[in-house]
This record gives C-alpha cells, structure tokens and sequence, in this order.
C-alpha cells in the first residue's frame, strides 16, 4: 500500500523489542500467503528482538528472506526491555548478546553492547 499511495521504490522496516516480534509474524505470514510476488523490502532491521531464537531462526528468517534483500539483527546484553524479558521467559531471545548469540546464514548480526 505505502510503495502504491506514494511511489517509494525502496522501503525498510525496523522493529525494536517486542516490535520484532509482530513484525517477524507478520512477514511470515505474508511470505506464507504469498505475497513475495507482490512485495519485496529493502532492509529488515530488528533491534534487541524480543523473539524465541529458535523460532526466528526456524520459521521467522528463512521467511523474511523471501521478502527482503537484507535482514540485520542487533543484539545486545544491555537493553533494558530485552533484560527485562528474559526474566519472563527463560529461552533464549533473537536480540541477546553474550552466549546466546544467534548467528546464521543470510542475516547480519551486530552486537552492540558496548554501545
């Protein structure tokens, strides 16, 4: 809709925390219903994603890339929501840093903890 109503012929997404979360569901939906023909995103940038790694690394990714040129994750040991988070669910999250890095084929990871 937005590339139709204004012409833009690049678009990206950036999602932040729990926003990583609806924007992963979202893109996998679309990608599942089969609008790869009709859409296709520049940059997909998720920040500190508040995500099930596993899921993003299983079901969420593979169907982004179907949908983006680029997809970049950056992690962090030190956002407050994510920390936060984790406290709530004890598995790991897309956005952390340290051990439960998530690194994998087709998607950028950038940690910026020391940020």
């Amino acid at each position: 809709m937005i590339a139709r109503q204004t012409g833009a012929t690049t678009i990206h997404l950036v999602a932040h925390s729990t926003g990583g979360r609806l924007l992963s569901k979202a893109l996998e939906e679309m990608a599942r219903d089969g609008d790869i023909k009709t859409v296709r995103f520049h940059q997909v940038v998720f920040a500190a994603a508040d995500v099930d790694a596993d899921d993003f690394r299983t079901q969420y990714a593979p169907a982004i890339a179907k949908l983006s040129q680029r997809i970049t994750l950056y992690v962090s040991s030190a956002d407050r929501a994510l920390l936060a988070s984790q406290k709530l669910r004890q598995y790991p999250r897309a956005g952390e840093a340290g051990p439960n890095l998530l690194v994998m084929d087709g998607v950028d990871t950038i940690d910026v903890s020391p940020v």
